[in-house]
């Protein structure tokens, strides 16, 4: 089971005062393998989140092929800075090519980082705020990734969740999805 922790953020490069939003998506490394995120890589030069950056609190970032296009047109963004959100700087360590969007979700503007940074940087509690109101959210992890290697075992491992979840968490609070 891999955690996610995930929320919406404004990114800008420290040279451009336009502000860009993408999906921050906190991760271990091995969320790259289960999704298959290594074999994405725009270049040899790329690379996903590491065990190293997740042990040193590293503040590196993979970005989606949307949003580094529109973050840095003209520029390869592995090495540079980005700014994130109330986080401060990151450094980008990877470029995912563009996926092929199956559904609703396009993970092309999504952004990576450690979830042990992100509890660092970050902590527990986020704001966020819009023009005339905010709101709190105190949350440790939002999603969790469950990978099966026997695709028969999915409803039964689907059954188990809920019931774990039902036994802990109010139902209107989560979903189980199965893929």
């Amino acid at each position: 089971m891999l955690p996610i922790r995930s929320f919406p953020v404004e990114l800008r490069t420290p040279a451009k005062g336009a502000l860009e939003t993408a999906n921050l998506l906190a991760v271990t490394p091995p969320y790259g393998e289960a999704r298959a995120l290594d074999g994405l890589l725009f270049s040899k030069e790329d690379r996903f989140i590491s065990d190293l950056d997740e042990e040193r609190l590293a503040r590196v970032a993979v970005l989606g092929a949307k949003i580094a296009e529109r973050l840095f047109p003209d520029a390869n963004p592995v090495g540079q800075s980005l700014l994130v959100g109330s986080g401060g700087a990151f450094q980008i360590v990877g470029v995912l090519r563009r996926q092929s969007q199956s559904g609703p979700i396009d993970d092309d503007d999504d952004m990576y980082i450690p979830l042990a940074t992100y509890h660092r940087v970050f902590g527990e509690r986020m704001v966020f705020r819009k023009p005339g109101s905010f709101r709190a959210e105190q949350v440790e992890l939002n999603e969790a990734l469950l990978i099966l290697r026997n695709h028969g075992q999915v409803a039964q491992a689907a059954a188990v969740v809920r019931a774990l979840l039902e036994d802990k968490q109010p139902v209107t609070e989560w979903v189980v999805k199965t893929q």
